[in-house]
């Protein structure tokens, strides 16, 4: 296939090719080699339509790391819906993870971190949210290790005084749970406030 022209727009090349058809890759050095007549192999324009694709999974990637952060099987879920090309999606998570933009720890510490101090959640919800949102058991055991049981203690005593108009304990238990704590540590809050009922 012959190449008829190249076209610079901002931080995209265009290779559009003899028959019209254009395939649009990140502006870098090695695709400015193009020139117009260039007679380019099948599996020179196999690869090209890969890049195109890498770089179209990726900037829609973008688009959804810039309202908010993802793990990478969330991400995944998504761009998969999105685009069939899965090999193109699993190149382009694997740039994101290479240049810092996706990384599951750093989700996860953040995931966290909001879950505590926002909604006041315990272990046990955070635990199911993420491993929902495809982290590692193994990084989440560690995030919240660090954390201080006094400090899912002291939300649990916040969330019991808030309900504290409610004289239904079977409610509160079940509210409580609800939040991911365990149900002995619970008892032991209600017990230590004197809950009525």
């Amino acid at each position: 296939m012959i190449l008829g022209e190249t076209r610079v727009r901002g931080s995209v090349i265009e290779l559009i090719l003899e028959d019209g058809e254009i395939i649009a890759l990140p502006l870098r050095e090695e695709f400015l080699n193009f020139s117009r007549g260039d007679n380019l192999s099948d599996e020179t324009i196999d690869k090209l339509y890969f890049v195109m694709n890498i770089f179209i999974v990726k900037n829609a990637a973008f688009r959804l790391l810039a309202r908010r952060d993802h793990s990478e099987a969330e991400l995944k879920r998504k761009l998969t819906v999105k685009f069939t090309c899965s090999d193109a999606i699993q190149a382009a998570l694997d740039q994101l993870k290479n240049e810092s933009y996706l990384d599951d720890k750093r989700f996860a510490e953040t995931y966290i971190s909001q879950q505590i101090s926002n909604s006041r959640n315990g272990q046990l919800k955070i635990k199911n949210k993420l491993r929902e949102k495809g982290i590692s058991p193994d990084i989440y055991e560690s995030l919240l290790s660090e954390i201080s049981p006094d400090t899912f203690k002291e939300n649990l005593f916040l969330l019991i005084e808030k309900k504290s108009g409610n004289n239904d304990k079977n409610k509160l238990i079940r509210f409580l749970q609800g939040k991911g704590y365990y149900l002995f540590d619970i008892m032991e809050a209600i017990k230590k406030l004197n809950y009525p009922g």
